[in-house]
């Protein structure tokens, strides 16, 4: 049902803006890092509410967010978590971060979720990297190119006004 929602969201065009994303990744990360006890905190420098994002931008930028929050969640033992938003030399950077207890590059289950995050990103043309040491917390930063590719569906609605 969850996913439902999330194709739904990212379906309407309605939601073609960064605060769009931005409340969702709110909405989705504050109660659970709530119930584990983790201070979630979200920080976005320099990028306009209303800069345009086509959905499939969206919807992939949140579904690695998402796996990125549950692994942490579920592994990190974290009490600080963040999510930083940025525009950098032609980039969107997305980083989620945790002071948990880190890990040495081995992956708990059956590693589908690293898998679906590089799937995610690469349908986004972008990159995906993670920094963690044991003890020292976890950094994953995806970086996608920006001006994102514009729908041409926006260009024909643009025209049409």
């Amino acid at each position: 049902l969850e996913r439902l929602e999330v194709i739904a969201w990212a379906t309407n065009p309605q939601h073609d803006h960064f605060k769009s994303l931005k409340n969702l990744i709110i909405k989705f990360a504050a109660p659970i890092c709530h119930a584990k006890n983790i201070q979630f905190h979200i920080e976005s420098k320099g990028i306009n509410e209303e800069m345009l994002m086509s959905g499939e931008i969206r919807q992939n930028i949140f579904f690695v967010f998402k796996e990125a929050i549950n692994n942490m969640i579920k592994y990190s033992e974290a009490t600080t978590g963040g999510t930083y938003m940025f525009i950098n030399n032609n980039q969107f950077v997305l980083q989620i971060t945790d002071n948990g207890k880190g890990f040495d590059g081995t992956t708990k289950g059956t590693g589908n979720g690293w898998k679906n995050m590089q799937k995610r990103t690469e349908n986004l043309n972008g990159k995906i990297s993670i920094e963690s040491t044991p003890n020292n917390g976890t950094i994953i930063t995806l970086s996608v190119p920006y001006p994102f590719k514009i729908p041409s569906s926006w260009e024909r609605n643009k025209k049409d006004h």
